[in-house]
């Protein structure tokens, strides 16, 4: 992000604040991704100058995001409807991929699947629409869209496992088992 789009951001958050205004933007295009907003905040904005402000720009979009919570969702369908050999199956893969990593031909499979959607993706354009946009948006390099091949090689089995044990925590461990009505 530019300087001076972050001053022009950071005005734009004290317009909707109710502060006064920090820098012009009348005719120009404006778009402030703002992340981890709570609920709360996006409440208290001062929608009626977002409002007037958006029809002084060229263009205004205030992207405020709400905190982005790590989650992980398990679903498995089985007749009948609840079969515990299948939940234990899932928490026992879960819990082996936590112990040791996947399997590296298993991980191997997937990185090769993974590059030969790359290079299907390659040839389309909203593809490269949707990853130039999502860099802009990011503030990364558009640069690194050519080095996804390289990433994906990078990725290891120990990376995987730490990664699993990571988030794979039980402490937060949710089970919901919905049976059909009688």
């Amino acid at each position: 992000m530019r300087t001076s789009d972050l001053v022009l951001g950071i005005g734009l958050l004290g317009l909707a604040f109710g502060l006064s205004p920090a820098v012009s933007f009348d005719g120009k295009v404006v778009r402030l991704v703002v992340g981890d907003i709570a609920r709360a905040v996006t409440r208290e904005l001062n929608h009626k100058a977002i409002r007037a402000y958006r029809k002084r720009a060229m263009a205004l979009n205030l992207d405020l995001r709400q905190p982005e919570i790590a989650k992980s969702t398990l679903f498995a369908s089985s007749e009948p409807p609840f079969d515990p050999v299948r939940e234990k199956a899932a928490l026992d893969e879960i819990q082996k991929v936590k112990s040791n990593g996947p399997l590296e031909a298993d991980l191997n499979k997937v990185k090769e699947n993974w590059k030969k959607q790359y290079e299907e993706n390659r040839k389309d354009n909203a593809y490269w629409a949707r990853q130039l946009q999502q860099s802009v948006e990011m503030g990364s390099n558009p640069a690194a869209i050519l080095t996804y091949e390289k990433k994906v090689d990078a990725i290891t089995v120990t990376e995987l496992k730490e990664t699993a044990n990571k988030y794979f925590g039980m402490k937060n461990f949710i089970q919901v088992i919905l049976y059909p009505e009688k």
